[in-house]
């Protein structure tokens, strides 16, 4: 949290220390290869269950900054050659760090992203296309809020989360008798990580609206 706002301010630091490093471009050839070699070996792994896969993401970070660092401050103490070689050895290193870190981005930061956004993105798509368009909808489940935030902005939408209160959510169908209406109905999206919710409602009852809906239900009103 504290890190993220000081992040800019760190990479602009960083620069600044290693300005006066001799950066030639075969500096960078080593760190291409190290970005598409880690790419190509944390994006073929789904998880962390491989040792030699944490023992990189753990330690090889800070491998890289102890020689960055270490050679960086030796460059800038050392005269004549010596400061010549060690500058392009703190080049090089500077380099592997940042292919390093393109490599975690593409092989692990991109394959994540893609795969819990692509998640949300067909949840939230379901969600959309069941509910048939209506502008204003009572939501219940766990992680509805979550689920649908990417509508929130074009829907009046009214959460209620199935995982407060007591077992079988009496609570919630008390909202749902006060605030259903024709025009703004209510929907259960199945999202809790323990199972479906199973809801014995007096009143109402649970059906699947028209369409490819297999997680969301329509909660209607039955007549007295």
């Amino acid at each position: 949290r504290y890190m993220s706002l000081a992040s800019m301010t760190a990479t602009a630091l960083a620069f600044l220390a290693m300005a006066h490093l001799p950066w030639r471009a075969w500096h960078w050839l080593p760190a291409a290869a190290m970005a598409f070699g880690f790419a190509r070996y944390y994006g073929a792994q789904r998880g962390d269950e491989d040792l030699l896969r944490r023992q990189f993401i753990h330690w090889l970070p800070l491998a890289l900054a102890l020689a960055t660092f270490s050679t960086v401050a030796a460059a800038r103490a050392a005269r004549g050659l010596s400061r010549t070689a060690l500058g392009h050895a703190a080049a090089l290193c500077a380099a592997l760090s940042v292919g390093y870190g393109a490599g975690v981005v593409l092989g692990i930061d991109r394959v994540y992203a893609e795969e819990r956004r692509g998640a949300q993105t067909s949840r939230t798509l379901e969600l959309a296309r069941c509910t048939h368009g209506a502008r204003r909808f009572l939501l219940l489940g766990g992680y509805a809020m979550d689920e649908a935030l990417a509508l929130h902005d074009r829907r009046d939408i009214f959460f209620i989360n199935l995982g407060m209160g007591r077992p079988g959510g009496p609570g919630a169908r008390e909202l749902v008798e006060r605030f259903e209406r024709p025009d703004r109905p209510a929907f259960l999206i199945q999202d809790d990580a323990h199972g479906p919710w199973w809801l014995v409602w007096q009143g109402f009852r649970f059906e699947h609206p028209a369409g490819d809906c297999p997680r969301v239900y329509r909660v209607v009103r039955e007549a007295p």
